[in-house]
């Protein structure tokens, strides 16, 4: 079975094509993320980016509050 660490390792870093070079994460207020938590995340980001449906942050400071 895949985990979710592994399908956003394959998603970043594929065989072929294009690889991602920078990833940063914003935990929130939650210390206690596991990696599994932040791969989900990452994979929901990258369907998002896919579909066209990503809203693009500009101000990171200003949208924490949101």
């Amino acid at each position: 079975m895949t985990t979710q660490v592994q399908r956003a390792v394959d998603a970043l870093f594929p065989q072929q094509g294009s690889r991602v070079r920078d990833v940063k994460f914003h935990r929130g207020w939650n210390e206690q993320v596991t990696a599994e938590q932040l791969a989900t995340e990452l994979l929901s980001a990258n369907q998002q980016i896919r579909e066209g449906t990503a809203t693009r942050v500009t101000d990171i400071d200003g949208n924490l509050d949101d």
